[in-house]
Order: C-alpha cells, then sequence, then structure tokens
C-alpha cells in the first residue's frame, strides 16, 4: 500500500511505539504499564532503527566496546500523552545486539549482590565472537552459577542478533 505519491510509506519505530501507547492506555487498567523495545533492521543500508520505550538499554557490542541502546521515551501505557523518540545506529559486520530482561542482570547471591550489567558485559565481549546460541549459555550458566540456586529468581529472557 502506497502513499498519495505512490511511494511506499517510510516506517517509524517511534511512530509504531506511540500508537501501541495509545492503545494500551485506552484498553488497559490505570496501573498497568510495560517496558518496549522496538527496533527494524534495514539491511540494506545495515541500519538499525529502534525506539526504547523505558526498557533496559540493548547492548550493541562492537568487539570489545559495549554502547548501550538507551531509552527514547517513557513506558508504554501509563500517559497517552507520552512521545518517543526514534535512533539509528549503522551496524558493522560482526556487530553483536543484545536485548535482555532484568532477570538477567538483578539475580542476587548469598551476599545480595546483584549480578549486573557490567558482569554481562564482560561475559558479552569474552563470548562475542561464538554463535548466539553459546552467549546466551554461557549467560545463563554464569547468572546460575551467582546465585548458587537452580530456581531463577525472575524470567530470564535474552535476545541476541548479529550483523553478518
Amino acid at each position: 500500500m502506497g502513499d498519495v505519491d505512490g511511494n511506499t510509506p517510510q516506517l517509524s519505530t517511534a511512530r509504531l511505539v506511540s500508537n501501541l501507547n495509545k492503545m494500551l492506555f485506552a484498553t488497559t487498567a490505570p496501573e498497568k504499564y510495560a517496558t518496549f523495545y522496538f527496533a527494524l533492521y534495514d539491511e540494506a543500508k545495515q541500519t538499525l532503527m529502534y525506539t526504547n520505550a523505558g526498557h533496559l538499554s540493548p547492548l550493541l557490542v562492537r568487539g570489545s566496546n559495549i554502547l548501550p541502546l538507551d531509552s527514547t521515551g517513557t513506558v508504554v501505557g501509563a500517559f497517552a500523552w507520552a512521545t518517543y523518540e526514534e535512533r539509528t545506529v549503522k551496524l558493522e559486520p560482526g556487530d553483536l545486539v543484545v536485548a535482555y530482561t532484568d532477570g538477567i542482570t538483578e539475580p542476587e547471591n548469598e551476599y545480595g549482590e546483584m549480578y549486573g550489567e557490567e558482569q554481562l558485559k564482560d561475559l558479552l565481549v569474552k563470548y562475542g565472537n561464538t554463535d548466539s546460541s553459546e552467549i546466551i549459555a554461557r549467560t545463563m550458566e554464569a547468572v546460575n552459577h551467582w546465585t548458587k540456586s537452580p530456581e531463577l529468581q525472575d524470567d530470564m529472557t535474552m535476545v541476541v542478533a548479529r550483523r553478518i
């Protein structure tokens, strides 16, 4: 479907997240909201356009350098008037984008210390050249070793994408 010029309309992560926010605000209880991260990859331009609505910052891993893909707006569903920005980052060959939930970084050891983002970053640099399933397995193993508990304290979700 095209616009009035017959061109394909430009996709916008900010517009899509804004529409989602309005729908959630209109259809859920006032105390309900969610963090949300949405990204689109343009293979022709090798760019990732994203909008981060209050979610933990996904990490762009480029060798030993890590760039957080920071929040560009508040959570979805809480405020009808919320506005969102989109950002675009060029991905280089080998770059990893890692999105995760707080179940990865917040589990505590026996001394009440959280696993934390710094340990996650170190692990991503160490295993960054392995495949996605290996990165995820090593992360889960490290967090479970940190807590010394077979039971999860929270859900542990991780998405790993690599530019080839």
